[in-house]
């Protein structure tokens, strides 16, 4: 701009750029003030049970929220109204599931951008804001809670919120917090895990860190609060009026997932006053993964699975389990039977897996043509095959050869 232009404009007056003017009182305030103001609303909101009257007004809930967009929608271009008392509104909507100091908290973050959430309050205003469509305020209730709120004492609670929220990214932080603090998880929040249906509470138990002594522990406690059973403390037993066919029914599903200890003291203590709860072979699966079978001496492991083998002669199968023997000095087998698998026998994987079902602690063996020693490949260990079910980790492996002798 040249020097000459610069002394003409000065001349002439105005400036470069143009006024910028500012109100002491902000938009968020005003709005704030008018959503406190009932003289213009057209919209009464009526709240919980009581319906007591909350007023607000259409333009602001409509440009702000989306739940109110829609709910509003018709309401532009009809010239209906809604007499409410002695006046009539744009529209009068319920929330009756709500209580009014959760709607006012809500209602000032659609008004004004910004609220106060007072930590009492924080699950139930994550869980309206969520049904209001407002994914802003519900991270934020999320983020707060997970970095100032969870302990132990909430964190079932805080999963289940996560839950119904679709947030699953958050619910290992609440299984994190249960395990550091595991019996205050229980005794406090317990309740949350009725909440749950079966698949979630499955999910729960298939959280890699847990032991599987807890989750014995909270299958225990959703067992016993089903039933109205208070006390979910392991090891006071489940009281007289429990009614041991609908536990039955209850656990027989879970018992996959729970996984299996190595501590005959845990399995005597913990485990055995619950088994009338069991089904039988559900009973016979437990005590052959708690109580263990030690080798000792000359014992040789395995000496009544002959019988029942489709392929070992007498000195390949001792050899086997010689070896069996000197790499593994505690096997708990649940059922003594070795299933052999190959190509000429004609299996189908349906038939191989139904023969493996309700089968632990499986080896994968591979014979080869020449009829040398099978070989070992990998033994799994504290894990159940479930025919037809998802279970926690890969159950069994199994070999297919092109002969076999």
């Amino acid at each position: 701009m040249s020097k000459a232009f610069l002394l003409i404009k000065n001349m002439l007056g105005g400036s470069q750029e143009p006024l910028t003017a500012t109100s002491p009182r902000s938009l968020g305030q005003s709005n704030n003030a008018l959503r406190l103001n009932p003289a213009f609303a057209d919209v009464v909101l009526l709240v919980g049970e009581t319906q007591k009257e909350v007023y607000a007004h259409a333009a602001i809930l409509a440009q702000n929220c989306e739940y109110y967009n829609r709910a509003l929608a018709d309401r532009w271009t009809s010239t209906d109204t809604t007499p409410l008392g002695n006046k009539t509104f744009r529209a009068v909507l319920t929330h009756p599931d709500v209580t009014v100091d959760v709607l006012n908290i809500v209602l000032e973050f659609i008004y004004t951008g910004t609220t106060k959430v007072p930590d009492e309050h924080i699950t139930s205003v994550c869980l309206f804001a969520d049904q209001l469509v407002l994914p802003l305020l519900v991270d934020q209730c999320i983020k707060h809670y997970t970095d100032y709120l969870l302990c132990p004492n909430n964190a079932f609670d805080f999963y289940v919120l996560c839950h119904k929220l679709s947030r699953d990214g958050a619910k290992g932080a609440a299984i994190l917090t249960v395990l550091d603090g595991f019996n205050e998880a229980i005794q406090h929040g317990g309740h949350a895990i009725l909440e749950l249906g079966d698949d979630e509470l499955r999910r729960v138990l298939m959280f890699h860190m847990l032991t599987p002594e807890q989750r014995w522990r909270i299958v225990i406690a959703w067992v016993k609060l089903r039933q109205g059973v208070e006390d979910v403390a392991l090891e006071h037993g489940l009281g007289d009026d429990f009614n041991l066919e609908h536990g039955r029914e209850d656990v027989k599903d879970l018992i996959p997932f729970v996984g299996y200890s190595r501590s005959q003291g845990y399995y005597t203590a913990y485990v055995v006053p619950y088994l009338d709860i069991l089904e039988d072979g559900l009973v016979a699966l437990l005590k052959g993964h708690f109580v263990p079978l030690v080798i000792q001496g000359n014992e040789t492991w395995g000496a009544d699975l002959l019988p029942n083998s489709a392929i070992l002669n007498r000195s390949s199968f001792q050899t086997l389990c010689n070896l069996v023997n000197s790499n593994i000095k505690l096997i708990t087998p649940t059922e003594t039977k070795l299933l052999f698998r190959a190509s000429e026998h004609g299996f189908s994987n349906a038939k191989f897996h139904q023969q493996c079902d309700g089968k632990g602690d499986l080896f994968v063996l591979i014979k080869t043509a020449g009829g040398e020693l099978l070989e070992l490949i990998q033994t799994l260990r504290g894990i159940l095959w479930v025919n037809g079910f998802l279970s926690r980790k890969p159950s069994c492996f199994h070999s297919q050869v092109d002969e076999c002798t």
